[in-house]
């Protein structure tokens, strides 16, 4: 995968690839498989807020350099 394009997730900030052989390239964005792209903001933003809120007591136990990275 060292030659595939990637874009950054809006969402959460990783790279996603934007195409991969044999996969389809509407499975590789998530949003594009909602009918209603409304609906799918509003349900990544509350798993955005679910991760963040668990993430807060791991953080005693987490390098400053991954809190933040996870953090923004």
């Amino acid at each position: 995968m060292a030659d595939v394009e990637f874009r950054k997730d809006e969402n959460f900030g990783f790279e996603v690839p934007v195409k991969v052989e044999g996969v389809a390239d509407l499975l590789l964005d998530p949003r594009r498989t909602w009918d209603d792209a409304a609906a799918y903001d509003a349900q990544a933003q509350k798993l955005v807020k679910m991760f963040a809120e668990n993430f807060v007591q791991y953080q005693p136990y987490i390098d400053d350099d991954v809190k933040a990275v996870a953090l923004g």
